[in-house]
């Protein structure tokens, strides 16, 4: 079995309207997946892609000193959903491919046909992220190799977070990141079952 290193390093040189988290998950022990004519690392497996995927929706949760992750997030093209705000944060992971759909996890062959042609044209509409964005390759998938597009050998998956960096917010926004990393060492804590142990590199 193996265990997944979720590393959480701030990005610097962004524009100072807004501020990037970004939380890289590796298999601490690398291994292969295989699912009918599929050939993948084991970042693609449904058992820590499932966990990755609920990790991410804990950290959406995750409040600063008083406000959400839905008041401090990036929102490129402004606030439209009214039903579903989180939708317009400019979260950008291989889950908004699916749609956020943990049931599509269930299928293989859907997810991994998805992620495919999503790698490919993420400016198609089906692929687009909630945000009405695109969620490239470069900025979900690492470790495919330079000039390469065997992106289902990618032994990384990658999530990043945008802050709305604004100087009213800052405060907060440093609050949540605080939060977010003391909930990534819980997890590390926590983790018993190696094939969805979560260990920060922090």
């Amino acid at each position: 079995s193996s265990g997944i290193n979720a590393e959480w390093p701030l990005r610097p040189g962004f524009p100072s309207t807004y501020r990037v988290v970004q939380m890289v998950i590796k298999e601490s022990v690398p291994s292969r997946y295989a699912y009918e004519d599929f050939s993948t690392s084991g970042v693609f497996k449904p058992l820590i892609l499932k966990e990755v995927f609920q990790m991410t929706m804990e950290i959406e949760n995750i409040r600063g000193i008083n406000k959400s992750y839905e008041d401090l997030c990036y929102k490129p093209l402004g606030e439209f959903n009214k039903t579903h705000p989180l939708s317009d944060c400019a979260t950008l992971s291989v889950f908004q491919w699916i749609g956020n759909s943990m049931e599509m996890l269930d299928h293989p062959d859907q997810y991994l046909d998805r992620f495919l042609l999503c790698a490919d044209a993420a400016l198609l509409p089906l692929c687009l992220a909630k945000f009405r964005g695109p969620a490239t390759n470069n900025l979900v998938l690492g470790g495919y190799g330079e000039n390469s597009r065997n992106y289902l050998k990618s032994n990384a998956l990658i999530m990043t977070f945008p802050m709305d960096g604004s100087s009213e917010k800052l405060e907060e926004i440093m609050e949540w990141e605080i939060n977010v990393k003391d909930y990534i060492v819980k997890k590390k804590e926590k983790s018993t079952d190696c094939d969805s142990a979560l260990i920060p590199l922090l």
